[in-house]
């Protein structure tokens, strides 16, 4: 009889042992499962902000990229008062004169391009709204003016005083950061950083590609 109750009370601490385990054991694995869904949740919204955040510079309604140190910045003029400078008072002076301005002005942070791509043409290859729209596509995508300067100076006055040489030259310069293409060139032969094909692989270089 003794041994019959020690038995029972032996299968009942292994019970409540085996219970007990099985509980932490699904215990755990939802921590586990909770952890993991936590991990995917923080991935997806950075992911999310990191879109949002491109989406700011990039996007249709050519919102500004703010607070992104002095390499992605210009002078933080306003893009269309810039355009507008190079243009006769009345070629900027009622709203749909103004909204084909707003165009040129899509995916640049402020007038810097405009002012140094303008600087660099003729005052007669800039003072039509449908050039300043051709300027203004070949300033899209750069974080300012630095870097259509810094190409131009290296390269000789011929090679940089036509829209067409100013396209080539802001589609290499495109999320170029400042100071990268001079510091490039000083690295190099000269004669290796003056010409418009040379520019761009020192700008492939600068963007990692």
């Amino acid at each position: 009889m003794k041994n019959l109750m020690i038995l029972f009370a032996g299968l009942f601490c292994f019970s409540v042992f085996a219970q007990n385990n099985q509980e932490g054991t699904k215990e755990t694995n939802s921590a586990l499962k909770q952890l993991a869904i936590s991990n995917l949740v923080q991935n997806y919204i950075a992911q999310k902000n990191s879109i949002k955040f491109q989406g700011k510079f990039f996007d249709k309604n050519n919102l500004l990229i703010k607070n992104m140190g002095n390499n992605c910045t210009g002078d933080g003029s306003n893009c269309i008062d810039a355009a507008c400078g190079f243009l006769p008072s009345y070629s900027c002076d009622e709203i749909s004169e103004v909204q084909e301005v707003g165009k040129a002005c899509l995916g640049q942070t402020d007038g810097s391009c405009i002012k140094t791509a303008c600087s660099k043409l003729p005052s007669y290859a800039c003072d039509e709204i449908s050039e300043i729209k051709a300027v203004g596509m070949a300033c899209k995508g750069n974080f300012s003016g630095d870097c259509i300067e810094e190409a131009c100076n290296k390269l000789p006055s011929y090679s940089c005083d036509e829209i067409t040489e100013l396209k080539a030259i802001g589609q290499a310069c495109e999320g170029v950061t400042s100071g990268c293409i001079e510091s490039v060139c000083k690295k190099l032969s000269s004669y290796q950083c003056d010409e418009i094909s040379e520019i761009k692989e020192i700008a492939k270089a600068c963007k990692g590609m």
